[in-house]
């Protein structure tokens, strides 16, 4: 009865779930980044195969034999005189495992929900990103920017979507105060990313930076932040900007 059960169980959440990735299937395949008929190989199948057999041994096989050793004259026993340690037990399995499935599930939709809208300083829609190590990048530049689908092109040391260079930011008496994350851009890499200016004006000259308003908290500049210098090892003027 318990190994019925739990075939039926098991296999109504298989049907469940590829319906659900019928459903989804355009999301899902965004995310991963691959076709979905690409996952239901015999290389990718033997993981969630032995899952599957492992759920129903667990859920189907062990209760049954728990339950097949206990005398059927036990069932016609008084209520007060049956002995209910056990179920008590299994019903502590039980919450446990669905309170740590639900955290789960929880959790995961919060940080999906968080990556999908958490705003990340730029604009994302319509913006490619690629790496390239030539003398001449102006020349890669110019080739990119005569493709008809272009709007426009810019450069800058690091992806955003990577990692920031790094160097120390010190007060005026050269006391280390934080890390200071920065990037080396064009002067029109800003407004093609879509950042927000704040106060002061996009850089234009070699020298000149695009700071954000941490920077200022951090630097106790307040609204004298315009034409400050930066106390780092590469002297840089300031303009404020929306961005981390």
């Amino acid at each position: 009865m318990f190994m019925w059960e739990t075939g039926l169980l098991v296999l109504t959440s298989i049907v469940a779930c590829l319906m659900l990735m019928c459903l989804f299937r355009e999301g899902i395949e965004d995310l991963l980044h691959v076709r979905l008929v690409e996952l239901f190989t015999w290389n990718n199948l033997w993981v969630p195969g032995l899952t599957v057999l492992l759920l129903f041994f667990v859920a189907g096989i062990l209760p049954g034999r728990m339950f097949a050793t206990i005398p059927v004259t036990q069932i016609f026993r008084r209520y007060t005189d049956s002995k209910r340690s056990w179920k008590r037990g299994l019903l502590f399995v039980q919450f446990i495992g669905v309170a740590f499935i639900l955290g789960m599930l929880i959790t995961t939709i919060w940080q999906y929900h968080d990556l999908m809208t958490r705003s990340i300083g730029f604009r994302t829609e319509r913006l490619a990103i690629g790496q390239y190590h030539m003398e001449d990048p102006q020349g890669v530049e110019d080739a990119i920017r005569r493709q008809p689908y272009v709007e426009s092109v810019a450069r800058n040391s690091n992806s955003l979507i990577a990692h920031y260079s790094t160097t120390g930011l010190t007060d005026t008496q050269g006391n280390f105060l934080c890390p200071l994350h920065y990037q080396n851009v064009t002067k029109d890499f800003p407004q093609i990313v879509g950042m927000k200016l704040v106060e002061g004006s996009w850089p234009e000259h070699t020298g000149e930076a695009l700071i954000g308003r941490k920077v200022v908290e951090t630097m106790k500049w307040g609204d004298k932040a315009l034409g400050q210098r930066l106390p780092v090892n590469a002297q840089w003027w300031g303009s404020i900007a929306n961005p981390r």
